[in-house]
């Protein structure tokens, strides 16, 4: 038992009524009155279960073996609005993957998958979140909303240098056929992701 939930357990103890006014409480009330470690452990499945699910709402092309997803806002939008638990998310979201939960694109999840043709994105994944807790989260509030998408942009294509780079290696390509494949057809896709992410005030 951790110490914060010896301190819960004790205040339940000596303070019966805490019981009834959490019954009382709407679900975000709940929520607030959390103790804040399980907040944070929740957020953190919550965005890695949330990328896993995004790679299922999925677009295949015929001419690449990338398809087009919303994972790049979930990896944004969990680091910028968690911080480093951002991108602790996405380290559990390649832990769980790799371990055989279904939430990698495609028909197979093991950690051989990150070795595959999409493998490099992937790895990519946690390298952008921490880059963005560190250099966006903190300054949000005082970013201008262009100051938000340029950032923002630049985390995003930031994916594609791993990405691309172990595409053209598996696959044994030239890298105008790897940027054909891995970066064009999604440059502005996720310039207009950044765009809306960039429209909350607050982070």
């Amino acid at each position: 038992m951790t110490r914060w939930t010896r301190a819960w357990k004790v205040d339940v103890l000596q303070n019966p009524g805490i019981v009834r006014d959490m019954n009382s409480l709407t679900l975000r009330e709940q929520v607030q009155a959390a103790p804040r470690p399980l907040i944070r452990v929740f957020s953190v499945l919550a965005v890695a279960l949330l990328t896993g699910l995004s790679a299922w709402v999925a677009i295949p092309l015929p001419f690449t073996p990338v398809p087009l997803s919303l994972q790049t806002a979930v990896i944004l939008g969990g680091a910028m609005f968690l911080g480093k638990d951002g991108f602790y998310a996405q380290i559990l979201y390649l832990l769980l993957g790799g371990l055989g939960l279904p939430l990698f694109t495609g028909d197979t999840s093991s950690f051989q998958y990150l070795l595959s043709a999409n493998g490099g994105y992937l790895i990519g994944f946690p390298l952008v979140a921490g880059l963005t807790a560190a250099w966006i989260h903190p300054v949000w509030k005082d970013l201008s909303y262009f100051q938000k998408w340029t950032r923002l942009s630049a985390m995003a294509l930031l994916i594609f240098v791993p990405g691309v780079l172990q595409l053209k290696l598996v696959l044994g390509i030239s890298w105008g056929h790897a940027l054909a494949m891995g970066f064009v057809p999604f440059v502005i896709g996720d310039l207009m992701k950044a765009a809306v992410l960039a429209i909350p005030h607050k982070s």
